[in-house]
Order: structure tokens, then C-alpha cells, then sequence
């Protein structure tokens, strides 16, 4: 009963790293989504919340917003002049 057992966890185990190490090796394959307008800002304020502590979320930063031409595949021009603070 315990071999059974012990042989059961084994392949558990092992299903559950193909699980992770396939989960882990697609994750740069994920782009921006139709609904990531709304995860984005939310996930900074989690980010805040348990960095800090704080429940007032008046000192973040202003959120930026990117856009690009619907009619132009390039990005706009003015981004590659932007400076990093």
C-alpha cells in the first residue's frame, strides 16, 4: 500500500514540474491583452499596498499613457525621446 502510494506522489510530483517548467518557458510568448488597460493600473496599486502598507494611494507616480496610431504600424516618433527619469 505504501509503494502505491509513494509511486502516486512520484508522478504528482512530476506532473506538477512539466505543469510549472512549461508555464515558467511560455511566459515571455504572453503580449498585452484587450483587457490589460484595466490589470495594469490595479496591479500597481497591489504593488504599493504590499510594499508599504499604505491604503492611500495619493503619492504613486501619475500613470503614463502610451498610444500609437491605428493607421501607422511604427511607434510614434516623440517615444524615442523621451528620457527615462
Amino acid at each position: 500500500m505504501f509503494k502505491v502510494f509513494s509511486n502516486n506522489k512520484i508522478i504528482a510530483g512530476i506532473l506538477a514540474l512539466i505543469f510549472f517548467l512549461v508555464g515558467l518557458f511560455t511566459l515571455p510568448h504572453y503580449g498585452i491583452n484587450w483587457d490589460t488597460i484595466n490589470h495594469l493600473p490595479r496591479g500597481q496599486v497591489y504593488l504599493h499596498y504590499f510594499l508599504t502598507g499604505k491604503r492611500d494611494f495619493s503619492d504613486l507616480t501619475p500613470y503614463k499613457s502610451y498610444w500609437q496610431n491605428p493607421r501607422d504600424l511604427s511607434p510614434d516618433k516623440s517615444l524615442s525621446t523621451l528620457k527615462s527619469p
